[in-house]
């Protein structure tokens, strides 16, 4: 049992038992390209309503690698992003990657959504992470075909409020995309044929 204090008084038990599992994973030095995820079930219980979606569907939202570099892991990577330990990396500014991450995980989990954390392939580096953020097309990031990048309204300025403002405004966000991403009432967009007819039938 870990027993977290602020001048001798207690605030949180953690068990023991994750970070034991946790190293015994990071010892392994898993490489590879990983993405943080919900299930399309879930969605009933955010104050929201959505389109009609496949059963169990993977929603992801955010896709990551790691380096080349011998002691590199993905199990790092999954503790980093969960706890978001550091703030901020530019001085204070805006929002380090991983507290961004770790702020749409809290909101998530508030509303007993469960967050799932995979890996999705062997192969390590920013090729292979472009290749699968262009096919799952993570709701917090922008993906070109070059790099995939945290939103800007993810890791976004850092203001003056606490924590659970800065959680609610992230979660808000969040409710955002997912609303843009699944809408109740798409509009249908209009066919190729029609859309080749409006500018003279060029095909």
């Amino acid at each position: 049992m870990v027993i977290y204090q602020v001048h001798g008084t207690e605030r949180q038990k953690i068990d023991a038992s994750l970070l034991k599992a946790m190293k015994h994973e990071q010892i392994k030095c898993i490489k590879g390209v990983y993405g943080w995820y919900i299930l399309s079930d879930d969605l009933k219980k955010l104050d929201a309503e959505y389109g009609a979606l496949d059963k169990s569907k993977r929603i992801y939202l955010y896709i990551g690698t790691v380096t080349g570099t011998h002691m590199s892991s993905v199990t790092s990577r999954f503790l980093g992003e969960l706890y978001g330990v550091q703030i901020s990396a530019d001085k204070g500014s805006k929002f380090d990657t991983d507290f961004a991450v770790s702020l749409v995980i809290a909101f998530l989990c508030e509303k007993e959504i469960n967050v799932y954390f995979d890996v999705l392939s062997d192969t390590h580096g920013i090729e292979e992470e472009v290749r699968i953020a262009q096919r799952e097309d993570p709701i917090l990031q922008a993906v070109s075909a070059m790099r995939v990048k945290l939103r800007p309204d993810i890791k976004r300025a850092i203001v003056e409020k606490t924590l659970a403002e800065e959680i609610a405004t992230v979660g808000t966000v969040v409710l955002g995309r997912l609303g843009a991403r699944f809408p109740k009432n798409p509009v249908n967009s209009p066919r190729p044929e029609h859309v080749s007819q409006a500018v003279g039938g060029i095909h």
